[in-house]
């Protein structure tokens, strides 16, 4: 009938205008952000930003009167989105241009001519003005003015003149300063090429996303300062700032390495950059992963720094203040694409979105406080926490000892000298194996390396100690690579003193100990990380009765290595 047939149509206009209201809430929002963000980043990033801003809606007022001409306009959009350089790249705040010129946005698109026209030009007009206000204000801080940049300089000038010195004692003048916006990159390239070259009398670098890279190196070919800088290759910048991490020859690239590295977070992830031993984040990503991976550049296996650095440069106003704001936008966002998707029960997938970010809050408020690490951070996803470094040196291992990797028999194991400098203390690394077949997805939601389990133990009076568990398997692997990285025969010495010890094989009371106690730890921690992740996640998931290792008849064991 025609009284259901309107009903119907009614409730679907209703539907259609709650999901664009929310959708232009969350827009507002989003911009607030992005204007806040890229102002705590710096001044120039947010005049850039004020600048696009600007001259889009000058662009949509001169469609407007267009419009008022009579001239033909197809559609306009109800909604348009923000910059998306909030996360790394620029990106148009409105699209348009080319033969959709009188098409803005990519969203609801609507007749123009059906628009109120009036009352949006007044309330662009009101925009602009306030905008155009802001901005004037915002260019008074001129690098001269600029007291975050100042502090910069302060800093790398500090560890210019007083360098750190690594394991072979030699100096390392090296800093990566990481910043999510190439317009503030570039801002920092400009403003520190002369002062890093003049008085710091060093090289500087830029790495971003886009590939406008620039350095002041002659990383090919040219002769030393022919030019004041020059455009080159992402990869040779990397090589001339961390040659020895990107397997270059050091003494080769002496004339020209780069001590300060100035990029976005197109470099936080997958290099090898642990010549380096100071990482600044001039500003902070509102996922602490994100900042762990920037440092996880040069806290690497295989680095020769005694001590790793960062520096971060926190926002002025109140972490809560900041955290509140960012959080309304995420959840908003959230509850946006959820209706969008036609999901049913919006109360509980709003909750679940608001969990989920309250979590990520608490794990950036920690980050302020403390020196955390990925296995500090439970939640993680998987592809939030990978293990590229220590595969990377596996493939390469394998490589060229893989038939003999596949003849070793189970239970190998080697002695090595403990190294305190690298919290290696005397005791046992095991590396165990889940028995049978295991679900694959519970690498990273309850343990980094499953099926595969890592424990550290170590003994003082009261008997075995666990010094780092599985969760903290990338720590393990650290420690187990600087032990044995570069040994490629045992130490006979070490080797028949734990021989005499264990009276050759007759007593291994002592290793039992250690293995049992590495087995109840493990088993025990792995009902704790089950548990984390069901508090901390709606998305985690008891794993199978089959998965869950609960005895020593669960495990084979790898292979063990002694530290002595």
């Amino acid at each position: 009938p025609d009284s259901e047939l309107r009903a119907r149509l009614i409730r679907e206009e209703e539907k259609t205008k709650f999901k664009q209201t929310v959708r232009e809430k969350s827009l507002i929002g989003m911009m607030q952000v992005n204007f806040l963000k890229r102002l705590e980043s710096s001044a120039h990033s947010f005049c850039r930003t004020l600048e696009r801003t600007i001259a889009k809606i000058k662009e949509v007022e001169s469609k407007i009167a267009r419009v008022r001409r009579g001239e033909a306009v197809p559609l306009i959009a109800a909604e348009t989105a923000p910059d998306r350089d909030e996360f790394g790249e620029d990106d148009d705040l409105i699209s348009g241009g080319g033969e959709n010129d009188l098409i803005i946005g990519k969203g609801l698109q609507y007749d123009l001519r059906q628009m109120r026209l009036d009352d949006w030009s007044r309330d662009l007009q009101k925009d602009r003005q306030a905008l155009e206000n802001i901005l004037k204000l915002a260019k008074k801080v001129t690098p001269r003015r600029d007291a975050k940049l100042a502090e910069l300089k302060s800093v790398l000038r500090e560890k210019a003149q007083n360098p750190p010195k690594d394991k072979d004692g030699k100096p390392n003048r090296k800093t990566l300063v990481f910043t999510s916006f190439s317009d503030t990159a570039a801002y920092l390239y400009g403003q520190l090429r002369d002062f890093a070259r003049d008085e710091l009398k060093m090289h500087i670098a830029l790495v971003v996303g886009s590939g406008a890279n620039k350095t002041t190196a002659p990383v090919d070919g040219r002769k030393m300062f022919e030019e004041r800088e020059h455009s080159a290759k992402h990869s040779d910048i990397l090589a001339h700032f961390a040659p020895r991490a990107q397997g270059k020859n050091p003494l080769a690239a002496a004339d020209a390495e780069i001590d300060l590295l100035i990029a976005t977070d197109c470099v936080s992830e997958g290099q090898n950059l642990q010549d380096c031993d100071m990482v600044v984040n001039y500003d902070i990503h509102w996922n602490p992963v994100r900042i762990i991976q920037r440092f996880g550049r040069v806290d690497r296996m295989g680095g020769r720094n005694k001590e790793v650095r960062r520096v971060d440069f926190w926002p002025h106003m109140d972490l809560d203040e900041y955290l509140k704001l960012q959080r309304r936008v995420q959840a908003r966002m959230a509850l946006a694409g959820a209706i969008a998707a036609g999901d049913a029960d919006v109360n509980e997938l709003e909750k679940e979105a608001q969990d989920e970010i309250n979590f990520r809050d608490e794990q950036l408020k920690r980050l302020r406080q403390e020196a955390l690490t990925l296995d500090d951070l439970g939640g993680v996803s998987a592809s939030d926490f990978t293990m590229a470094d220590f595969l990377t040196e596996l493939r390469h291992f394998l490589e060229t000892r893989r038939k003999e990797m596949e003849n070793a028999p189970p239970g190998l194991f080697a002695v090595v000298e403990a190294d305190p400098d690298i919290q290696a203390k005397p005791g046992v690394i095991f590396c165990l194996r889940k028995s049978g077949e295991t679900d694959p997805a519970l690498r990273g939601q309850v343990n980094p390396t499953h099926p595969h389990f890592l424990a550290y133990v170590y003994q003082d009076e009261n008997g075995p100690q666990v010094q780092f568990a599985f969760p903290r398997a990338k720590t393990i692997l650290r420690i187990f690579g600087e032990l044995c990285r570069g040994k490629s025969s045992p130490d006979l010495k070490l080797s028949d003193a734990f021989s005499a010890e264990i009276q050759h094989g007759e007593n291994m009371e002592s290793i039992n100990a250690a293995l049992q106690t590495a087995i109840e730890n493990i088993t025990g921690q792995f009902r704790g990380k089950v548990r984390e992740g069901l508090t901390n996640s709606r998305a985690a998931k008891i794993p199978q009765q089959n998965d869950q290792p609960e005895k020593p008849a669960d495990f084979e064991l790898v292979s063990w290595l002694v530290i002595r």
